[in-house]
């Protein structure tokens, strides 16, 4: 004998087991028709400068110290999470790396090849969230031209390779991506490369570059230079959460009360 049947009549019984499964059917009905609770928003970018070149069109140049390299890493989120990371070299690789929950970044500046890179991503799987992850690359030296008999036109050369991929669903409040490089010598800006990108809910990006960066300058001779290579690499996205579907509560609150309404009448 079943033994809810001691504590309710046959048929009060079957009525609630109809409006168990009618209530249970209008919340499946219910969630299939609102919108999904969850956000989506990536970003990642890669680069890489390589093959640095300068000449000079008469003369030669000279490099008082050896390079210095310094990388920098850091990522963040809108959870009260940041990590970051910062290392030196005096003719050495630097490297740096910093994760957090949804973001992270890697950068490294090599002082004996003259190469730096960096690559970092943020991923934001659903929820009220934002993150972002910077890699930034420096190297500089100090020069000087000698044996050229007057002013000196130099040219300076690097190649710039990078790839930004960005996405978002419907709930993705926004993506970006930014990728940058300066050459500069005392100050002046030689080389310059920057492209960056943002989009909002329903997008997609994705951009690659590869190519040589030069430019010539006059300098003078015996005279020193202070020369700066700086790469900085940058990702960010936020979520945003939908405001809870109204139809299943509504629905849910309503079936709730029928049942009893209609278990008071028959009691």
């Amino acid at each position: 004998m079943n033994r809810l049947a001691c504590f309710f009549p046959a048929s009060r019984f079957r009525l609630v087991c109809v409006y168990t499964v009618s209530l249970v059917f209008l919340l499946a009905a219910s969630t299939l028709i609102s919108p999904p609770l969850y956000a989506d928003s990536t970003s990642f970018s890669y680069m890489q400068i390589s093959d640095f070149t300068m000449t000079s069109s008469s003369g030669m140049i000279v490099f008082l110290d050896p390079w210095t390299a310094e990388a920098f890493a850091q990522a963040q989120n809108s959870w009260g999470g940041n990590n970051s990371q910062y290392n030196s070299s005096l003719g050495g690789l630097a490297q740096a790396s910093a994760s957090v929950q949804f973001a992270s970044a890697q950068s490294s500046a090599d002082a004996l090849n003259l190469i730096q890179m960096s690559s970092g991503g943020v991923n934001i799987p659903g929820g009220l969230i934002a993150a972002s992850a910077v890699g930034q690359e420096t190297l500089y030296n100090m020069f000087e031209i000698t044996g050229a008999g007057g002013p000196v036109n130099v040219t300076f050369g690097v190649l710039l390779n990078s790839m930004q991929s960005l996405l978002t669903d419907s709930s993705g409040l926004f993506a970006g991506s930014e990728v940058a490089f300066t050459l500069s010598v005392d100050g002046q800006v030689v080389l310059f490369q920057d492209i960056a990108n943002q989009i909002g809910p329903n997008g997609s990006w994705n951009y690659t570059f590869s190519g040589e960066l030069t430019n010539t300058i006059p300098l003078y001779e015996n005279q020193w230079y202070e020369i700066t290579a700086f790469a900085d690499q940058e990702d960010s996205g936020g979520g945003q959460t939908p405001e809870p579907p109204t139809i299943a509560l509504a629905l849910a609150g309503a079936a709730v009360g029928f049942i009893r309404l209609i278990l008071a009448k028959r009691g």
